[in-house]
């Protein structure tokens, strides 16, 4: 979609979505209700606050919502890229708040779209949707909108079939899907424009058919790695959606084990983490898609200029010598480690206590050799001990690497959880979703209501028909009488009985309170 196609500027535009707005707001009703409403009654309750998504309750219509966030994506996409820009010529340090202008502006034009969604007037939401959605060029997002906002069989077919709890959240995995696709054609195009640029600038340094062949290494590496950054894309996702079903259930059940131990965050920011959670969630999945893609095309021209090209450049053996070479260093160093593993449980540790034991107990032995030994080997474990710290920098560069659009894992180690913000508002965001959508909580909510409301009922219709005197006199001696006749010992515990103890009435009820 081309950025400059909403007009932000266009007061057509601006009425437009205000008239639709304002006509959704006026079949939304208030539970309050002002004491000036009372004057129009046409217009008491009215103009109730339109919710476009609501993020506390689970989406019975998520195919829908998946679509709509697919189709908004290439404005999102301009939004990233500063092509919608409402003060151009705003100085550089109030970049910030020209970004929050856009974003509003952003919000303004697609808050019909959700409104027409989310509206409980499906009638109306669907004509003034489509009509908003007509208005619209005629764009692949647009036609996707269109099909969303306009119900039909095929939309009650799908929703009639849908599966489990993980299976309605695919959409998001189609949505996140559809917008990796899309970044993916915009950075192929861009760098292979680029490429294309700079063609006969190249061909004065290198020969053409050289160029062709480091450029196919390029190309090659550059699908390849695309495609392994999407797979484990795709699998983020779904195990985002795994652990987010394990923590909950987990906090259902009083188990807070995931969370960590000395953050306990205020409901202010536990607020916030629910507000910023889906946009952090499809910015950092986006982020981390390209930065591990990145790295993966990186890796892969290290891979391909180290093996496949000395391979087809000088054949097979001269790389595998120079491999042997390179790896019997690295056996001997092996070796070197597990030599003294062997040596330490050999002659330095004392034998076992008990031959059941598994091992040896941790008392040293030979301990002037072993002094001796330490001190030779020492200067050999500098060089080992830089190694091992290289690895330890790379592996912690690949992990974190691996784990950076994982916001439900903290990256920070044990202790400095709070440093990592992203993973502070996925902790906001399970606690609030913890107190808004547990059953327990729900179930007696709900019980509480129902009986509640039985009751005003039951006042009101006591206070709009009141009983006359005499039937609820008669009513109640009738109890009276059904339970004496059914319980005859309860008229000796009467008051009655206490004063008349010598009366015959009182002799025939101690008489049948008496017979088996």
């Amino acid at each position: 979609m081309d950025p400059q196609f909403i007009n932000f500027t266009k007061p057509v535009e601006e009425l437009e979505n205000v008239f639709i707005l304002l006509l959704l707001m006026f079949v939304e009703r208030r539970q309050k209700i002002c004491s000036f409403e009372k004057r129009f009654p046409c217009l008491s309750g009215r103009f109730g606050i339109m919710v476009p998504l609501d993020f506390t309750s689970s989406l019975e219509n998520r195919w829908s919502y998946a679509f709509a966030f697919g189709a908004i994506t290439p404005l999102i996409f301009s939004l990233f890229f500063g092509d919608i820009n409402p003060f151009p010529y705003a100085p550089r340090y109030l970049k910030v708040f020209v970004y929050l202008v856009a974003a509003l502006e952003v919000g303004v034009v697609c808050k019909p779209f959700f409104a027409c969604l989310s509206t409980p007037n499906q009638m109306l939401g669907g004509i003034l949707g489509l009509l908003y959605t007509l208005n619209w060029d005629f764009q692949p997002g647009n036609q996707v909108m269109c099909l969303v906002l306009v119900p039909n069989p095929a939309c009650k077919f799908l929703a009639k079939w849908q599966g489990p709890y993980t299976l309605l959240d695919l959409p998001h995995l189609l949505c996140l899907g559809f917008l990796m696709v899309l970044i993916e054609q915009v950075l192929t195009s861009f760098a292979f424009s680029l490429l294309d640029g700079m063609w006969d600038g190249f061909l004065f340094l290198f020969d053409q058919s050289d160029f062709i062949y480091h450029l196919n290494y390029f190309k090659y590496t550059w699908y390849v790695s695309a495609a392994c950054a999407t797979f484990s894309s795709v699998i983020h996702i779904g195990r985002v959606l795994v652990c987010y079903r394990k923590h909950i259930k987990s906090m259902w059940t009083g188990k807070k084990t995931y969370l960590p131990r000395k953050y306990k965050p205020s409901p202010t920011a536990s607020l916030g983490g629910l507000l910023k959670y889906p946009s952090y969630q499809i910015a950092f999945t986006l982020w981390g898609y390209l930065i591990t893609h990145l790295a993966m095309f990186v890796g892969g021209l290290v891979f391909v200029y180290m093996v496949i090209s000395p391979i087809r450049t000088n054949g097979f053996l001269p790389w595998l010598t120079d491999l042997i070479i390179v790896l019997a260093n690295f056996f001997v160093v092996l070796a070197v480690m597990g030599l003294q593993r062997m040596f330490l449980h050999i002659f330095f540790l004392q034998d076992k206590n008990s031959p059941t034991d598994k091992d040896k107990p941790l008392a040293l032995n030979n301990r002037k050799v072993f002094n001796n030994v330490n001190y030779f080997l020492f200067f050999f474990n500098l060089i080992l001990g830089l190694m091992s710290c290289m690895m330890r920098l790379m592996k912690s560069s690949a992990v974190g690497l691996m784990l950076l659009s994982c916001i439900e894992r903290a990256i920070m180690p044990q202790g400095f959880e709070t440093l990592d913000k992203s993973y502070c508002t996925w902790v906001g965001m399970i606690i609030t979703d913890h107190h808004h959508s547990n059953p327990v909580l729900l179930t007696f909510c709900h019980l509480m209501l129902h009986h509640t409301l039985r009751h005003v009922r039951v006042d009101e219709t006591s206070l709009i028909k009141p009983e006359r005197p005499g039937r609820e006199r008669a009513r109640t001696r009738w109890f009276l009488m059904y339970t004496l006749v059914r319980n005859p010992k309860l008229i000796l515990m009467r008051k009655q009985a206490e004063q008349s103890k010598t009366d015959s009435a009182f002799a025939f009820a101690w008489a049948v309170s008496n017979t088996p």
